[in-house]
């Protein structure tokens, strides 16, 4: 068997009733997703990196060009990270009405 290595981390949370079988099934799921719409796992790591760094800094000096860029990276990685719970959430036979994921770089 071949280890899987990643650089990220996905958990579902709030649904503390939920079998953990359905958890892991619905975490691969949206992880699967997030890789396919940001092309590969780099992707999803780079992605997540540059959203984080972005939301860190200040951009009353960053340029229209800068800005718009930023905005860009926010927004794919907005509309990726929707798919992708709605993709997990279609794994779940109980109810995870508060669930949401969370994506950690490790």
């Amino acid at each position: 068997m071949n280890a899987i290595e990643t650089r990220y981390t996905v958990a579902l949370r709030d649904c503390p009733t939920l079998p953990a079988s359905e958890r892991i099934a619905a975490e691969a799921a949206y992880a699967r997703s997030l890789e396919r719409l940001l092309d590969g796992p780099e992707g999803v790591v780079d992605t997540l990196a540059s959203v984080q760094r972005i939301q860190e800094q200040k951009d009353d000096d960053a340029s229209p060009e800068a800005r718009a860029r930023a905005l860009a990276t926010i927004n794919r990685w907005a509309k990726a990270a929707a798919a992708a719970r709605q993709t997990g959430f279609a794994e779940l036979q109980g109810e995870a009405e508060d669930g949401y994921f969370e994506v950690r770089l490790d």
